[in-house]
């Protein structure tokens, strides 16, 4: 049972903000190894991580906005950019000749398998590498009752080697 103190304001507050001071330093940790080395930034990396993995490596804008968290204005501009760079295009998608999907390019896919490595290691030494076995269970658990999106198998489907230029 919960006492009265559990849930008192104070309570709420250090719960909150030590979840978010977490979150913040492993955030500014990747955004600085991202930068560095593949020269992404974590959304970009988002963007093109779900394009990635994508079994045809083409989805809609629709399917990009599920994973990366910018507004939809926002996630046009950042298509946009990519598309500039030569990591993304835009191709016909579906049976609808109107209907625009975004694919990922060669120079995209090259980029991508250059920074999986990058980001694998950051979140590793902030986060999993200071934690016991038990911890990083005891975070698992704790994590997907507090983002059940988090259980989306699809989400982490391995990056596929090839894809057609």
């Amino acid at each position: 049972m919960v006492g009265p103190d559990q849930h008192s304001y104070e309570g709420c507050v250090r719960a909150y903000t030590g979840l978010a001071d977490a979150a913040d330093a492993v955030t500014r940790h990747l955004q600085e190894a991202l930068a560095q080395g593949p020269g992404l930034s974590i959304v970009e990396f988002d963007a093109l991580l779900t394009i990635g993995n994508d079994l045809a490596g083409r989805i809609g804008l629709s399917e990009v906005s599920r994973n990366v968290r910018l507004s939809q204005s926002a996630l046009s501009r950042l298509v946009d950019r990519l598309v500039r760079r030569g990591l993304l295009r835009r191709v016909a998608f579906g049976s609808d000749r109107r209907s625009v999907g975004i694919e990922i390019t060669a120079m995209g896919r090259a980029l991508l398998n250059e920074a999986v490595p990058v980001h694998a290691e950051c979140i590793r030494a902030s986060l999993l590498d200071r934690l016991t076995v038990e911890e990083r269970t005891a975070l698992k658990s704790i994590l997907l009752k507090i983002a059940p999106k988090s259980q989306e198998q699809d989400r982490w489907i391995p990056i596929p080697e090839t894809t057609q230029d």
